[in-house]
């Protein structure tokens, strides 16, 4: 069975993180797009992530404050033609995508301020789906709509516990881990599928949906791989 593909990062000529790289990535043949969400150092909620914003800073080593980042060109950073690609708060993010399904990532800790911000946020989208991936001990103290598809991201070598079937409807991880993957009836969720050996791992896993850079790619690829035409 074909996974549901979700794109991620920049899936086309525009930066990662900016609103051209989540429409780019439908037109490529995505089904929903995930962007990352973490929390500047005076508590804005930006959607893209820790590395993002140090990088647009200057700061290799600390989180900036949103002045430093609210007028950085994502495309310098990480090209993207001539067109500006700003970073945005979340809920502008959101916003714009209108009834597009997009899955949120959670980027390293947020505090409880910015914790009740995003619940808010998620719990006002009524346009569209969303899907909400963040680490098990996170989603346990969140309070999310029930209706919000929750995903626990676990680490490389990380087995399913308690905790994350408790809290979430499937378990995300890199592809090329979950062939390691303990045994657990939860849904599986391939990250980084964006290689042949990816694509191997989250057929092999049996990964209800994928992320991956490359969507277009991913379903001819998936489609051309000479297991898939022999069963």
């Amino acid at each position: 069975m074909k996974p549901r593909v979700v794109g991620y990062g920049s899936c086309g000529r525009a930066p990662p993180s900016s609103i051209t790289a989540c429409f780019e990535s439908f037109d490529h043949g995505s089904e929903a797009f995930c962007i990352d969400v973490c929390e500047t150092s005076d508590g804005v909620l930006v959607a893209c992530n820790r590395r993002t914003l140090r990088l647009l800073a200057g700061w290799p080593s600390r989180i900036p404050g949103w002045a430093a980042v609210e007028d950085a060109d994502l495309g310098e950073a990480f090209g993207g033609g001539r067109t500006r690609h700003r970073v945005l708060p979340l809920e502008e993010f959101l916003d714009s995508m209108g009834p597009l399904p997009m899955h949120v990532s959670v980027d390293g800790p947020l505090g409880k301020t910015a914790t009740r911000a995003f619940e808010r946020i998620i719990r006002s989208r009524m346009t569209g789906d969303t899907t909400v991936l963040a680490r098990p001990h996170w989603l346990s103290q969140a309070d999310l709509p029930e209706y919000t598809p929750l995903v626990a991201v676990l680490q490389p070598g990380e087995d399913s516990d308690d905790l994350a079937a408790s809290v979430a409807h499937a378990v995300a991880m890199p592809a090329r881990s979950l062939v390691a993957f303990g045994r657990t009836r939860m849904p599986r969720i391939a990250l980084a599928c964006d290689t042949r050996a990816a694509i191997a791992a989250a057929r092999g896993s049996g990964a209800i949906t994928v992320h991956t850079e490359r969507p277009a790619w991913f379903r001819a690829a998936w489609i051309d791989d000479p297991f898939a035409r022999v069963h």
